[in-house]
């Protein structure tokens, strides 16, 4: 048996699944676009059937694409558009009756089940860091609140984490490097004008890094 043939077999059985969820299913544009994200980054198994299926972002948004084909609706065109690995409750709802289950993959390294159709390594792939912040407001959070939720305007294609009750919450986005997602979340806060109600947890390796910047569209970032 090759080595991408239980990929291809449980490719095949998903996509006879989906093609079984109802037409109402397949033209409702945010169930596609959440079952998009759930088979990114995610490792997904069917009972019964041998091996994972883990689709790349272009396959996955293909995929998609070709099930709204099959009910005369157009592509959406979904590939790192962002929210890549959300597993909706929705999708849940819809393939776990039909026996999938799933778990995040491992992007950090190179899971040999993470692959293109044709076997290729996905080249979207970048490791996902975590950022660690904390909320500086302690008694006026409807502030704080607003400004997190720029901040998640600013970085749409990362997961921002609710505070918890000490205030601390996490960034997660992919990057080519910690480095580069400090630099990111850096630019985010201050496009957001977030600077007077989030800081770093631990102060990161950018220079003036603690002054507040004024939020001008577009400002290059630190150098």
């Amino acid at each position: 048996m090759g080595t991408h043939e239980p990929q291809e077999l449980l490719l095949d059985a998903l996509r006879a699944d989906l093609a079984q969820v109802g037409e109402e299913r397949l033209r409702d544009e945010k169930f596609m676009t959440e079952l998009y994200r759930a088979l990114t980054n995610r490792a997904w198994s069917r009972a019964g059937a041998f091996g994972e299926l883990s689709l790349s972002w272009k396959r996955a948004a293909d995929l998609v694409d070709e099930l709204r084909a099959t009910v005369g609706r157009p592509p959406l065109g979904l590939e790192a558009s962002g929210g890549e690995g959300t597993l909706d409750r929705t999708v849940v709802d819809v393939l776990g009756p039909l026996g999938w289950s799933s778990r995040p993959l491992d992007t950090s390294s190179h899971d040999p089940s993470h692959v293109e159709a044709g076997g290729t390594p996905d080249p979207h792939a970048e490791p996902e860091f975590s950022v660690a912040l904390y909320r500086l407001d302690e008694t006026d959070t409807r502030r704080a609140e607003e400004a997190i939720a720029r901040l998640r305007t600013a970085l749409p294609d990362a997961r921002v984490d609710d505070p918890d009750e000490t205030g601390a919450f996490a960034v997660h986005l992919r990057a080519p490097s910690f480095e580069e997602s400090l630099h990111r979340v850096w630019d985010a806060i201050a496009a957001a004008g977030a600077d007077d109600h989030v800081a770093f947890m631990e102060h990161p390796d950018i220079p003036g890094h603690w002054r507040t910047r004024a939020s001008t569209p577009g400002e290059a970032g630190p150098s």
